[in-house]
Order: C-alpha cells, then sequence, then structure tokens
C-alpha cells in the first residue's frame, strides 16, 4: 500500500491511512518497525497537502476537487485524520476538519427520505461521535430503523454507539446472526449499491 497510487481523495486515504496504522500495530507489539516505515513522514506530508487541496469550499469531500461533496467521502477522510491523529499524526490547520464537521451536521438534517442510503448517514454519525459531536450523532442514529440496515450499516451504528459511550449489545447480536458460515469461513453480505466485493465483512471486522 505504500506504493499504492493516489490522485483522488479515497487513493489517498488507501495509501496514507493503512500505512500509518500498520506503523502504529508493529510499535503497540513491540515489533521492529516496517522496512518502509522511513518513508511514512513523507507520505503522510503529501497526503495531508493533498486531502488540503482537494477539499471543497464547503468543507467536505468528493472523489475529486471540483465534483459533488459526498458524505461517504467526507466521512472516510474524517475518520482517517482522527485515527492518524491517535497515532501521532495529527492534521495540519490547512485541513479544514471544522467546516467538514459543520457541513456533515448540515447533511444529516437533510429529510432522511431523500437519502440515498443509511450507509453512509450512520458511517457521517460515527465520525461525528468520534469528535464528539455527540448531539448530531444521536440524532442520526435515532432516525434509522434498525431493523432494515445491511451489514455494514450496522457496523457503523454499533461503532457510532461506541463512540457516543452507549452499549451497542442489540446491533451486535444482529451483526452475529446476519454471518454467512461457508466451509469454514465466516462473511456479511456487501450491498452492490454502494459496496465492492468483501467490504461489508472489512467493516464489521
Amino acid at each position: 500500500l505504500v506504493d499504492f497510487p493516489y490522485g483522488c481523495v479515497e487513493q489517498t486515504m488507501s495509501r496514507f491511512l493503512p500505512s500509518v496504522l500498520v506503523t502504529k500495530a508493529f510499535k503497540q507489539a513491540g515489533l521492529p518497525a516496517p522496512k518502509l516505515a522511513n518513508r511514512l513522514p513523507a507520505i503522510t506530508s503529501d497526503s495531508f497537502t493533498r486531502l488540503a487541496r482537494l477539499q471543497h469550499v464547503d468543507g467536505a469531500w468528493g472523489w475529486w476537487e471540483f465534483d459533488e461533496s459526498s458524505p461517504f467521502m467526507t466521512a472516510l477522510v474524517l475518520d482517517g485524520l482522527v485515527r492518524a491523529k491517535e497515532a501521532g499524526y495529527p492534521a495540519p490547520d490547512s485541513i479544514g476538519i471544522k467546516k467538514a464537521l459543520d457541513w456533515a451536521e448540515g447533511w444529516l438534517k437533510i429529510d432522511p427520505k431523500l437519502r440515498d442510503n443509511e450507509h453512509d448517514s450512520l458511517y457521517l454519525a460515527y465520525a461525528l461521535a468520534r469528535y464528539g459531536r455527540s448531539e448530531a450523532a444521536k440524532r442520526a442514529l435515532a432516525e434509522v430503523p434498525i431493523d432494515k440496515l445491511s451489514p455494514s450499516e450496522m457496523a457503523y451504528a454499533a461503532l457510532a454507539r461506541g463512540a457516543l459511550g452507549e452499549k451497542p449489545d442489540v446491533l451486535l447480536s444482529m451483526l452475529r446472526r446476519s454471518a454467512h458460515v461457508e466451509g469454514g469461513r465466516v462473511r456479511w453480505q456487501s450491498n452492490d449499491r454502494y459496496e465492492w466485493g468483501e467490504e461489508a465483512t472489512a467493516v464489521v471486522l
């Protein structure tokens, strides 16, 4: 992933965040740093510069600099930035985190019937909860009928409740019941409308 090409927001995050988290995991496990860890400062700096340039005027992110603002991509960046900060790589002031959080809160005020899916809403709710925007996250969770959620949506809802200091026991129980056991392997079904491959399984885990 260190050599993963990056152009759009998703590619930038897919290169930057795993590099940060893997290095953190090695350190926590008491293992020698990965061979390419010396490239991490440059990767981090390049990624921050790129994310600042790709951030939209309204504070959100899309896939590119001048496309439509995306709730999912905005949640992805916010989630990644708080994880990077916890790993010792805080975002510079050139990235407008407050502006992005304000945009996310505004987007969640849209009539739920007009939103494309609950997937993006719940990921945004989780991101907001991680930054202490508790009331907005709680409102988003309250609007969601949990009995109609896909596995990844259940996972984001559980993560959001956990970030709010609540127990997500009901959601975790639902996730266990929705698992597919195939030949000794466990997986969760992805929603083909907005997920690829085994994305749902990755989110649940």
